[in-house]
């Protein structure tokens, strides 16, 4: 029982190799998480919207991010990174 268990949950049981199912979507991933906790520790909320954008909410002032290039160059502006 524990064999199934394991090779349902490795990369060859999903037809994706090691690389293929970790590299990218982790990295960007974190990356993101990362940004958000540093607006966090300016006093920022970061919001993910639906539609793949982000609103910053800052005493009481919003900002709408198209993407993560565009909350990036906004984390510049502000002193986050």
């Amino acid at each position: 029982m524990i064999g199934n268990t394991q090779k349902a949950q490795s990369p060859a049981a999903t037809g994706l190799s090691a690389n293929e199912n970790t590299s990218t979507s982790i990295l960007d991933q974190k990356r993101e998480t990362t940004l958000m906790a540093r607006f966090a520790i300016k006093g920022a909320a970061v919001h993910r919207l639906a539609d793949g954008g982000f609103i910053v909410a800052q005493w009481g002032l919003t900002r709408h991010c198209a993407d993560f290039a565009a909350l990036v160059g906004f984390a510049r502006q502000m002193g986050v990174i």
